[in-house]
């Protein structure tokens, strides 16, 4: 789902997730993404990442994973540039960038059923326009079969613009999420299957992929 502001909110930031579409959102991941309730509680951990893409994108992104109790907790500094925008008419350069702050925390109970919530605070920019907004994530995820198959839910980027951009104010591109994975009993392959409905637009994806 990627057309409009405050891209960063889908955009994905490391070499998993980018592979993957962004996707397998159901499966165990030591990063917060998509849904904070598939956050693994192996390990704590600080992770820095850093992605170069075509068009003058760079992204970069700094997390720290620890456990609370029997929870675990996330902290998230992400950045994205766009690259320079020229304006045709007048050659002027300016930049457009994104900077996001998230926490989170996941619990398990039971050790069959997981649920998460995250939260965050955006600063956007784009050719001299700033806008603010706060945003909040909640899923969950139950784990069947000896944890090989998962299924998860997660409402993602609810949020409350503090700050449009200009008088007409952007859509904040919340969406809800259905995911699956199954892990294939005699060969190390993962198969995932995200469905991510947009609340602003009609509109559906579908995303697939095969981890080895």
């Amino acid at each position: 789902m990627g057309i409009g502001s405050y891209q960063i909110l889908h955009f994905p930031q490391d070499a998993r997730s980018l592979s993957l579409h962004n996707a397998a959102s159901a499966y165990d991941h030591f990063l917060l993404r998509n849904n904070p309730a598939s956050l693994s509680l192996a390990s704590e951990k600080t992770v820095f990442s850093y992605l170069i893409l075509p068009a003058g994108i760079h992204s970069g992104e700094i997390q720290r994973v620890h456990k609370i109790g029997s929870g675990i907790h996330v902290g998230k500094l992400s950045y994205i540039s766009y690259g320079t925008i020229i304006d045709s008419e007048t050659k002027e350069k300016t930049v457009a960038y994104d900077i996001l702050l998230d926490m989170a925390y996941k619990k398990e109970l039971e050790n069959i059923l997981s649920v998460g919530v995250s939260g965050g605070f955006l600063l956007s920019s784009i050719a001299g326009y700033h806008s603010q907004l706060l945003h909040t994530t909640i899923g969950i995820r139950s784990r069947i079969m000896r944890k090989r198959m998962g299924l998860g839910f997660s409402l993602e980027n609810m949020g409350f613009l503090l700050i449009p951009y200009t008088d007409v104010k952007e859509s904040i591109p919340a969406v809800f999420r259905s995911a699956l994975y199954y892990r294939l009993n005699y060969l190390p392959v993962i198969i995932s299957v995200d469905i991510i409905r947009d609340l602003n637009r009609d509109a559906t994806e579908l995303s697939g992929g095969l981890e080895f």
